[in-house]
């Protein structure tokens, strides 16, 4: 499937200007800047249009569990990245892998022009180029200096002003986070969640569509491996270990915030036991506004 989107550069934003930044600065806008996005065909993975450069557009995935930008490797290629740095990496299964880092000279988002990006490469996002037309993550490093919001029934993601942030905080819930960096140069955010009655660590990932759970929550919600509805996928680790994850729907035990504000509907959620924490997927944000303000590590979380 192929995305259709409107490719926006710094030229044809006169009204907003396009403002160039180091990856530790903010902007001021004078107004929230909008961007229309798409969803990965049936997933709920956000496809948005980034200008590399001066002149290279590609459409990538926002995805708040990447850590740092991900370029195919022939994007990678095309803009010459340097990848000459290596660290270990470590996933949601606490299995290490080493990967070669280097930086953008430069990534756009509307106004939002960043300097010195760390990114990495990998040829998985070549065929998903071919395949889709998009290119890698773009993770939320890009907007650790800048609130961007994500409305998830008007498809819309948002750069922030201080007053339309000010909006934000009055319509929603502000939720704490905090940080996980895998690498020196990574950034990823965690969220208590409660499940059952129980405290869970999870890494907020806009990425994947269905949330995750340690496999003693199976247990813990009564589920029963043997139940048909239960879906079961088996897979093999970067590691090449043989794993399964078991799929069940179990609205409502999943929930956020200390009131319980917003609840898990009628997706599925994964159990893993190779999982070292829980993650909160896409499926979870779909009827609500999502407020990443990452300077005051909160989240803010409103109902459509």
């Amino acid at each position: 499937m192929k995305f259709f989107l409107a490719f926006l550069t710094c030229f044809q934003m006169l009204s907003l200007g396009c403002v160039t930044t180091s990856d530790s600065e903010t902007i001021a806008l004078q107004r929230p800047f909008e961007l229309q996005f798409t969803f990965l065909g049936d997933d709920t993975a956000i496809v948005i249009p980034v200008v590399f450069g001066t002149n290279i557009t590609r459409n990538m995935i926002f995805d708040s569990g990447a850590g740092l930008e991900i370029l195919s490797s022939e994007l990678a290629d095309s803009l010459g990245l340097n990848a000459d740095k290596q660290y270990v990496g470590r996933r949601l299964t606490g299995e290490e892998f080493p990967i070669l880092v280097g930086k953008l000279d430069s990534a756009a988002i509307g106004p939002l022009n960043k300097i010195g990006l760390h990114a990495a490469a990998h040829e998985y996002f070549n065929g998903l180029g071919k395949k889709e037309n998009v290119h890698g993550l773009i993770s939320l490093n890009f907007f650790k200096d800048q609130v961007v919001t994500i409305d998830y029934p008007s498809k819309k993601l948002i750069i922030e002003t201080l007053d339309s942030l000010k909006e934000r905080e009055k319509a929603g819930v502000s939720i704490p986070l905090k940080s996980e960096r895998m690498i020196p140069v990574s950034f990823t955010t965690q969220i208590d969640l409660l499940v059952a009655g129980q405290t869970q660590l999870a890494m907020v990932d806009i990425g994947s569509a269905s949330s995750k759970l340690p496999m003693k929550f199976f247990d813990v919600l009564g589920l029963q491996s043997s139940d048909p509805k239960i879906r079961k996928k088996t897979y093999k680790t970067m590691a090449g270990i043989a794993t399964t994850t078991y799929y069940a729907k179990v609205p409502g035990q999943i929930s956020i915030g200390a009131s319980n504000d917003f609840r898990n509907g009628d997706d599925e959620v994964g159990f893993d036991s190779n999982f070292r924490m829980g993650s909160i997927g896409g499926n979870f944000f779909l009827d609500k506004i999502v407020t990443f303000d990452l300077k005051q590590m909160r989240l803010i979380l409103a109902k459509y």
